[in-house]
């Protein structure tokens, strides 16, 4: 599985279901890194403060930073023998009575499949939901985010740090004894600036927020920057008759939530025992897939909420909003019951948000 340029920051609430699937100690072994703090920084290096997942109970009090591909492929030999058609795209979906008929491309030729249920897992803008008579809001965000993968040096630790302050956003997660990944939020119309720019206006932004991290990696090699524009999506519904949204076509999100794969991963979580017992009987209508939906639809609109709630704060460039983030992070230290509510709807574990007395408490 070719490896792609970004990461990924893996929350309790996924690393949950890795733990119940068998794969989560497989995937610390590949070199995926325990982190228990985000750090802070303003764009000027000055720190902030810190955002620490120990304040969560065990087992699941810290986050894991790994490259997407190393956990694709521990979920693929989990599959066993599992036949997958790669490089396949569904062309056609038509209801025959309690089943699906299913039009597929693929490299070998056109193949017809029959399934009693078809899951759209095919992301934001997803053709398969279309198929399925889903409709769903699409937004695109404002900003976009340029991802590479870097060297690690030596003595960078095991914490994600973030540089935020004049509209931007830098982000660092080490991924691997010997790999960083760098997120960078610019404004949407600056993505094309991206393509062959290599690594100096890296190495410009860490000269100016970490000039010791910058020396390190001043014999940078030539890096690639993947760049990505992201939506958010809101379903009508995730459920028809012989039909389920999950991931990013039922629910895609701001990447400030740190939380598409823990989302995905807990859905197939909350999905699976509600169609093995729709199956088991003989019904997938969509009133035997709803408790999926009513497992599932609060937790993911309160990621997307408290994704929107960081990208204002931490990207804004307007003063007074970069001064009530700075004051936020400054003040989680004095409000701990606070701190450990922000680490919980970072985690994917509570989807109320913040009541207006909790924040004037942080601002004030």
């Amino acid at each position: 599985m070719r490896p792609e340029t970004r990461g990924e920051l893996l929350q309790p609430n996924g690393l949950r279901v890795l733990a119940e699937l068998g794969i989560l100690n497989r995937l610390l072994a590949s070199g995926a890194q325990v982190i228990h703090t985000i750090e802070f920084y303003q764009r000027s290096g000055d720190p902030l403060g810190t955002l620490d997942y120990r304040l969560l109970d065990p087992p699941y009090d810290y986050v894991v930073g790994n490259r997407p591909h190393r956990l694709r492929q521990l979920l693929l030999q989990s599959l066993g023998d599992t036949p997958i058609w790669w490089h396949a795209k569904v062309e056609g979906l038509q209801r025959d009575g309690n089943t699906w008929r299913v039009a597929v491309s693929t490299p070998a030729g056109p193949q017809q499949v029959r399934s009693r249920i078809v899951v759209a897992a095919d992301g934001a803008r997803s053709q398969v939901r279309r198929m399925l008579g889903i409709r769903a809001r699409v937004r695109t965000y404002r900003d976009a985010y340029a991802l590479t993968i870097v060297p690690r040096p030596a003595d960078f630790p095991a914490v994600v740090r973030q540089y935020q302050g004049g509209g931007t956003l830098l982000g660092l997660v080490p991924v691997h004894p010997d790999e960083l990944y760098v997120y960078w939020s610019v404004p949407a119309h600056r993505r094309d600036e991206f393509k062959g720019l290599g690594s100096g206006p890296l190495l410009q932004a860490l000269d100016r927020e970490d000039p010791g991290l910058a020396r390190s990696l001043s014999s940078l090699p030539a890096v690639a920057w993947t760049v990505v524009v992201p939506v958010r999506v809101d379903a009508e519904t995730w459920v028809v008759d012989g039909g389920v949204l999950l991931g990013d076509a039922a629910h895609a999100l701001n990447p400030n939530a740190a939380q598409g794969t823990n989302q995905a991963l807990a859905d197939a979580r909350a999905l699976a025992p509600v169609l093995a017992a729709a199956l088991g009987k003989g019904r997938v209508d969509a009133a035997s897939l709803a408790p999926y939906e009513h497992a599932r639809r609060a937790l993911a609109a309160g990621a997307q909420r408290a994704g929107e709630e960081a990208a204002r704060l931490w990207t804004s460039a307007n003063p007074l909003t970069a001064w009530m983030a700075a004051r936020v992070i400054r003040n989680l230290k004095h409000h701990p019951e606070l701190a450990r509510k922000l680490v919980t709807l970072t985690a994917g574990l509570e989807a109320a948000p913040f009541t207006l007395a909790e924040r004037l408490r942080l601002i004030i």
